[in-house]
């Protein structure tokens, strides 16, 4: 899944991390934390809970499935004016395993 995301300042868009390549046979996401610098506002973040099929970053035409517990997703409701931001994804699995990794959102007029 990319890491790299452009938002017009005005949009209210999800950014998703998929972390099913990572995760061990048999783990899943248990538990997620995604932070934000001050001035950017979360509104909502989940863990898939059913298979979904999203677009493949590199390969257009092509998707990821995506079994429940793989896909973490934060909903911006104001997505930055000035620069680009970093957003943090804290991870706990059913087995333990913690991890964190990030994205960046880009602000763009559309």
């Amino acid at each position: 899944m990319p890491r790299d995301f452009i938002a017009d300042p005005s949009s209210r868009l999800d950014f998703a991390l998929y972390w099913g390549d990572w995760l061990a046979d048999g783990d899943t996401v248990a538990s997620a934390a995604w932070t934000a610098p001050d001035g950017v506002t979360i509104e909502d973040d989940q863990i898939n809970t059913v298979t979904m099929n999203v677009p493949h970053p590199d390969i257009q035409g092509r998707v990821i499935t995506c079994a429940p517990g793989t896909l973490t997703t934060v909903w911006l409701s104001e997505p930055p004016a000035g620069a680009a931001v970093r957003l943090a994804c804290k991870v706990t699995t059913a087995q333990g395993r913690v991890d964190e990794r990030s994205i960046t959102v880009r602000p763009a007029q559309r």
